[in-house]
């Protein structure tokens, strides 16, 4: 602990985010969230500061079926230029060496703020706050370059693609302590590339009301689900393949949002797979023809200012 505490303590005081007042025995490391596996996360306080400290095992270094930790670290500074509120980074990843294993370090600055459990309990304009951050990251998406090509079963499907941070949800949004805005999108870990429309889909079902107790599921449909898409659309207009495929991608999303519901609920009243799609169609047949109905609104909008 002392050579991992000596290495944070040295990498913040080279990239400037302390000064030499302070010793490594000074910091605090306080693990956060699940630990091990392909990465790590750890808080790290020195007097008023705070940090948050990422360790990644050297197979997530390079990706896999995901951005590398280097694509990361270049979608996210794209986003903070363009205005979408995403932590800073500090100084540059660096490597320790722990037993036979070396493992890749980096550092951000600690976002301050509270998060929502679910999107349904925000506003219209919280709604299209999200839209519109969404929307400009996926114009950065489009014409971000990694180290890897688009998979060919991606292009193949004629949609829009574009490097994604392919999970926002309500864990990875972090609100304002006092006020209405959001502060900060966070974890980058998941971001690849993606037909865009579906990370639209996604996000914006996310803001209906699903959920789950005695084995069953209630579905209702909340403004805010259409108040996301129109925003979204006004920033950066859907073509007509992403409007043809607007409802498919919506009931996909509803049912990951089903899926969240499921893992929302205490493990003793979780469904178990086999049983939780039968659950999803029985209790959302009203709901998925709000859907249908929403998304055939919206594409006639849409439609129309093409």
């Amino acid at each position: 602990m002392s050579d991992r505490k000596d290495a944070i303590h040295a990498a913040l005081l080279k990239a400037g985010a302390i000064d030499g007042t302070s010793a490594p025995a000074d910091m605090r490391i306080t693990a956060l969230g699940n630990q091990g596996g392909s990465k790590s996360t750890f808080a790290i306080d020195v007097g008023d500061k705070n940090f948050i400290l990422s360790v990644y095992t050297p197979d997530t270094w390079h990706g896999g079926g995901r951005a590398s930790i280097p694509t990361q670290r270049r979608l996210q500074e794209a986003w903070q230029q363009a205005g979408i509120p995403v932590p800073k980074q500090i100084g540059d990843v660096f490597e320790l060496d722990l037993g036979d294993t070396q493992y890749s370090y980096e550092l951000t600055e600690f976002c301050h703020g509270h998060q929502v459990k679910r999107f349904s309990e925000l506003s219209v304009d919280q709604a299209r706050e999200l839209a519109h951050h969404v929307a400009t990251s996926h114009k950065i998406g489009r014409d971000f370059r990694s180290e890897k090509p688009v998979p060919h079963v991606i292009r193949a499907l004629g949609l829009p693609v574009g490097f994604v941070h392919n999970d926002i949800q309500p864990g990875n949004v972090i609100f304002e302590t006092d006020g209405p805005h959001i502060a900060g999108i966070i974890d980058f870990e998941r971001a690849r590339y993606r037909p865009l429309i579906d990370e639209v889909a996604k996000t914006a079902m996310q803001f209906s009301q699903i959920t789950l107790k005695d084995g069953k599921f209630t579905a209702t449909m909340t403004p805010q689900v259409g108040a996301f898409l129109r925003a979204y659309n006004e920033e950066r207009p859907l073509n007509k393949s992403e409007i043809d495929k607007l409802e498919m991608a919506m009931l996909k999303g509803m049912w990951k949002a089903c899926l969240v519901a499921n893992l929302d609920t205490p493990p003793e009243e979780q469904l178990h797979r086999f049983a939780l799609r039968g659950a999803v169609l029985e209790g959302t047949l009203k709901f998925r023809n709000e859907v249908k109905s929403l998304a055939n609104e919206l594409r006639e909008e849409m439609k129309r200012s093409l």
